[in-house]
């Protein structure tokens, strides 16, 4: 199968609130459907979610599947979508005086977006549609950024990465560095 696996880790701590985490395997095709100008690609991952309050209580640990889709047009542009979060992982939030345990789950997300090449350089924009969780409404975000990758002799290929991520919750600012040599990638 041509394609690409990857593997994911991440750790969430909002002090004296809640611990989340998520290991996650994810696949995604390359070349699947191919056509004289582009193709069609699908991707997808298990995650397990895990939530504890900081208060102390469970440690509760939950599946979610992620789902993409990607249109290439030529080798410049492409546009996307995905679903992420399916499978409405539900967690314990606590207690309250009226009802006991209420739950929460983690959000299921809409994301669409797209992609250009321009002069080496890689530019994407994506709007992201969240549903209500943690209290708290549904959420849109609005994200661009750029990735340039600079080519050595002996030591492999060098990239960096910068965006911007504007919502109606939250604004952050993301940079990064990867390295690439032969058939082997860190980010």
């Amino acid at each position: 199968l041509n394609g690409a696996f990857g593997f994911d880790v991440r750790y969430d701590r909002r002090a004296g609130v809640v611990r989340d985490r998520e290991i996650g395997i994810f696949y995604g095709t390359r070349g699947l459907r191919e056509t004289e100008d582009g193709g069609l690609d699908f991707g997808g991952g298990l995650k397990l979610l895990s939530s504890s309050l900081e208060s102390g209580g469970v440690t509760e640990t939950k599946p979610a599947i992620d789902l993409g889709v990607l249109w290439r047009f030529g080798a410049q542009r492409s546009v996307g979508a995905s679903l992420l979060n399916l499978g409405a992982a539900k967690f314990s939030s606590g207690s309250d005086s009226k009802s006991g345990n209420y739950w929460d789950r983690a959000p299921m997300a809409l994301k669409v977006g797209g992609a250009e090449t321009v002069r080496g350089a890689l530019l994407a924009a994506d709007a992201t549609i969240r549903e209500p969780s943690a209290g708290q409404g549904h959420s849109i975000t609005f994200a661009a950024g750029f990735e340039r990758w600079w080519a050595t002799a002996r030591a492999g290929s060098f990239a960096a990465r910068s965006g911007v991520s504007l919502g109606d919750r939250a604004r952050t600012w993301h940079w990064g560095f990867g390295w690439k040599n032969g058939g082997g990638r860190l980010d």
